[in-house]
């Protein structure tokens, strides 16, 4: 499932994520606070977000979405990262 990551703030599209298969914890699709799910980054940049814990909206394309956080990037091209579902 591919998401949009946007800043809460100005609703800017940060980046594109897969959301994977690996979830932490039970949830529905776009998870329950406190749930982790592995993702892939497609495009863009989340190292800020994730440095400085900020908060961020997960979106797909029918207007779903969630809050979140970054709990982990992928190190290299090709590995897994981990939202939070706050």
């Amino acid at each position: 499932m591919e998401f949009a990551v946007l800043d809460p703030q100005t609703n800017r599209k940060l980046a594109s994520v897969y959301l994977n298969g690996h979830v932490i914890q039970a949830g529905g699709p776009l998870g329950q606070a406190g749930a982790m799910r592995s993702f892939t980054l497609l495009e863009g940049s989340l190292r800020d977000q994730w440095a400085y814990h900020r908060p961020l909206i997960l979106r797909k394309e029918d207007g779903r979405e969630a809050a979140i956080r970054i709990a982990a990037l992928p190190v290299e091209e090709g590995e897994v990262g981990f939202v939070e579902f706050l």
